[in-house]
Order: structure tokens, then C-alpha cells, then sequence
């Protein structure tokens, strides 16, 4: 459940709403965070940063095509070197396509937080 005063502070007059501009910062993606979860998160091949940007579509994909090129082998299935080549190639589109990935997502924050502060008024 969402904490209804989570936006709000308290005042002479009793609560107040928070300025949009702190929300925002609260809420925002960084676009720093999200290449340090790229570079660190296995090398980009577990999708951290997809999960941290709200891509958890892809980000899923990017960790099931990941695991099984780790897991298969293990079962006898050797044939997985396209696997990793996709792989190599979603990340190094990826690290190109963060910054774009961080302001929609960023967007789609602050269109959010105007419908949820247009709705109290």
C-alpha cells in the first residue's frame, strides 16, 4: 500500500504538499547508477540496469539468454557461442543507449508525479 503522506510535509496550517521539483529528485533514474550496474552487473549481461530503468521485460530476457548460455553447457548442450555473441552485442548497444533509456524513464517520472499532483488539487 502507498504511503499517502510519503509527498506531504507538515506546516503552521497542517500538512502541505511538497514542492514537484523534490519529488522529482526523489524519484528520478541516474544515469550514473545505471552504467555502474551495467559495467558491474556482470559485465551488462545480467540486465541490472534495465531493471533499474523499469525495462523489466527485456531485463528478464537479457537474464534468461544470459543464464542459459552459462547453465546449457552444463547439461551437454554446447552449441550456445551465438548465444553470447547476442549477448555482446545487446550490451554494447546498451552502454549506447542508456542515456536516452534514463531521460525517457525520467520522463515518464515527472509525468507521473504531474497526474498523481493534478488529482489532489
Amino acid at each position: 500500500m502507498r504511503d499517502e503522506n510519503m509527498d506531504r510535509g507538515t506546516g503552521p496550517d497542517g500538512p502541505q504538499q511538497m514542492p514537484r521539483g523534490l519529488i522529482y529528485r526523489h524519484a528520478s533514474k541516474s544515469m550514473l547508477i545505471a552504467y555502474v550496474l551495467a559495467l558491474l552487473g556482470g559485465a551488462g549481461c545480467l540486465g541490472l540496469h534495465r531493471f533499474y530503468l523499469g525495462y523489466k521485460r527485456s531485463a528478464l530476457m537479457m537474464l534468461a539468454l544470459t543464464l542459459g548460455a552459462i547453465f546449457l553447457p552444463m547439461v551437454g548442450i554446447y552449441s550456445v557461442t551465438l548465444t553470447w555473441w547476442v549477448i555482446t552485442l545487446w550490451v554494447l548497444v546498451d552502454l549506447f543507449l542508456i542515456p536516452k533509456m534514463t531521460r525517457d524513464r525520467n520522463a515518464e517520472i515527472a509525468a507521473e508525479i504531474d497526474r498523481d499532483l493534478a488529482n489532489r488539487t
